[in-house]
């Protein structure tokens, strides 16, 4: 959401400067950033505790005169929060999930964050209702400023580009494609996926499915699909960096994980205007409403399966599923309503965050 937070406020007139914590970073999302104009600073934490490190990071922070902090995820909440508390300067902690990831979250850390976020952070920012409410046990009784994430509807591909991508997928573009994106790890359960489309293999092979991401668990996968007969059918696409292109050429989306916070994937789906079928976890149920997708019981892939052989039995409901789901981010989940919360929560710690709210709400 830094790429989206910095094309929202960059055109208001608002200075930003990113502090990675992290010189070697795998994500795009540094580059991204310096070629919208943001100021990047790429710090080289081996750890929390880098005394050197956050020594320079206060340095840069005292020397630039900030009004706010807005850190992200784990690492960046402590830190971010400490050099605010350090240099005097309001530091915003931003949370993501709706549980802890125990790959990520040793307990000395998420003990750490405890204290440090609930004594030091100005804000807490949750980004969807059950991370608020998860935050809320975390934090004891500090307020937490729930802002959804949001994203802007995906152009719709050429025909000629969307037959490319799709048979780039599964080489016979005329087949409907079920999509799936997310890492290959426990939590995102794509065995119960696999399991519930060899299902509707069974009365409709002219589906395919494609799920991209990697993860630890592909070769399980790839195991599973053989298993079930699935050669051909079935694809591990690897990690992507056209997702909205996945998106704008697939027929039809299931996010099948049984924990969530709010799920940007199953935004992005929306976003492409695809009929969606997800689990009721995390805050999936506050974003599939109005018609906008099906919700089925986390671990149970049979009624993914009962969810899959409706839709193909009914193209007319897939339709109106889309047009639901994408009207939903339109009028629910859009660039502004997100950047009037955003500036809003800002205006609750600095003045200067006013003007530029005004700015926001007269465009």
């Amino acid at each position: 959401m830094q790429v989206f937070l910095a094309e929202s406020l960059l055109p208001l007139g608002v200075q930003l400067s990113l502090a990675s914590m992290q010189k070697k970073c795998n994500s795009t999302i540094p580059r991204d950033l310096a070629s919208l104009g943001v100021d990047v600073q790429m710090f080289d934490f081996p750890g929390i505790a880098s005394p050197k490190q956050f020594a320079g990071l206060v340095k840069f922070i005292r020397g630039s005169k900030f009004d706010i902090i807005h850190a992200h995820l784990t690492n960046a909440n402590i830190i971010g929060t400490l050099a605010g508390r350090f240099c005097g300067i309001p530091a915003i902690a931003s949370l993501r999930n709706s549980g802890l990831d125990k790959r990520y979250h040793s307990k000395p850390k998420v003990l750490l964050e405890n204290m440090v976020v609930s004594r030091g952070a100005t804000r807490i920012m949750a980004n969807g209702w059950a991370v608020g409410e998860f935050a809320k046990k975390r934090f004891g009784q500090r307020e937490i400023d729930v802002i959804p994430n949001a994203i802007d509807p995906f152009p719709p591909l050429s025909k000629a580009e969307r037959i490319a991508v799709r048979a780039e997928i599964v080489k016979d573009f005329g087949r409907p494609i079920i999509l799936s994106v997310g890492r290959l790890v426990d939590n995102k359960s794509f065995p119960d996926l696999i399991n519930a489309f060899a299902q509707l293999h069974k009365t409709n092979p002219e589906y395919a499915l494609a799920i991209a991401g990697n993860g630890d668990q592909r070769e399980k996968l790839s195991a599973l699909i053989h298993e079930l007969g699935l050669d051909g059918h079935a694809f591990l696409l690897g990690v992507r960096n056209d997702v909205s292109r996945l998106m704008s050429a697939a027929d039809l989306y299931v996010n099948s994980s049984t924990v969530e916070g709010l799920p940007v994937t199953v935004l992005e789906a929306m976003a492409a205007g695809l009929p969606v079928i997800a689990t009721r976890v995390g805050d999936t149920p506050h974003v599939l409403t109005g018609g906008a997708g099906i919700l089925v019981d986390p671990g149970r892939p049979e009624q993914i399966a009962h969810a899959l052989l409706d839709l193909a039995a009914n193209p007319e409901k897939q339709r109106a599923l889309g047009a639901a789901s994408l009207d939903r981010i339109r009028n629910g989940f859009n660039r502004r309503a997100w950047t009037i919360k955003l500036l809003t929560m800002y205006e609750k710690i600095t003045p200067s965050a006013s003007q530029i709210l005004r700015l926001a709400e007269a465009k």
